[in-house]
């Protein structure tokens, strides 16, 4: 695991920690459990009951100070939306965590067709792009945005392109932003390794 930028503020300091998403995504869940535990906030959006049940289930007993937001984030319009909403209920944001995605692997580059291309490539970008655009102005000076990445960002991955193109377009997405930003926030990014999940249960560690 690679971390690019400055780190979060102790756990403890935290006004209210957000991770994205409830659903499949481990990491999500596995954050929210470690900010729970160190005393933050945490809010988590979700666009459906179902998912805020399978990111219940999946994680397992859960103490603390946890709340669902529902609403989607896909869009510009509905991320700004989400993030006033969350604000309004919830009082100022000070960490955001953005863990948006899965993993896909199947196909050669030339193989890609437009469907999965528009899912995977451009669903996914303009998801984390909107999350950036409705929160970095919405965050109080000093206030931090880490943006969860996979390893594919940085090695290409034979049969994975569009997730390769996609990850990788997000860590510029994150470099530009620190820089857009200088000092008025901490904007990050952690780049995992392999990581088995649900979907993904094996890894050669080479």
């Amino acid at each position: 695991m690679t971390r690019i930028g400055p780190r979060l503020r102790s756990l403890t300091s935290a006004d209210v920690g957000w991770s994205s998403r409830a659903g499949p995504a481990a990491w999500a869940r596995a954050s929210s459990k470690a900010w729970l535990q160190a005393g933050a906030r945490v809010i988590v959006p979700s666009g459906t009951q179902g998912r805020v049940d399978q990111f219940l289930r999946a994680a397992g007993d859960l103490d603390g100070d946890l709340h669902f937001v529902g609403g989607g984030y896909t869009s510009f319009d509905s991320a700004a939306e989400l993030a006033d909403r969350i604000i309004a209920e919830h009082g100022e944001i000070a960490d955001v965590v953005a863990s948006i995605g899965g993993w896909w692997q199947g196909k050669a580059l030339w193989e890609v067709d437009e469907q999965d291309w528009q899912r995977w490539f451009v669903g996914l970008s303009t998801a984390h792009m909107a999350m950036a655009r409705a929160w970095i102005p919405r965050l109080p000076q000093g206030g931090s945005s880490l943006l969860i990445l996979g390893g594919s960002a940085v090695i290409p991955v034979p049969g994975a392109s569009r997730m390769n193109m996609e990850q990788a377009s997000l860590l510029m997405m994150q470099r530009v932003l620190a820089a857009e930003v200088g000092d008025q926030r901490r904007i990050g990014a952690e780049v995992l390794g392999a990581v088995a999940t649900r979907s993904r249960n094996w890894v050669d560690p080479d």
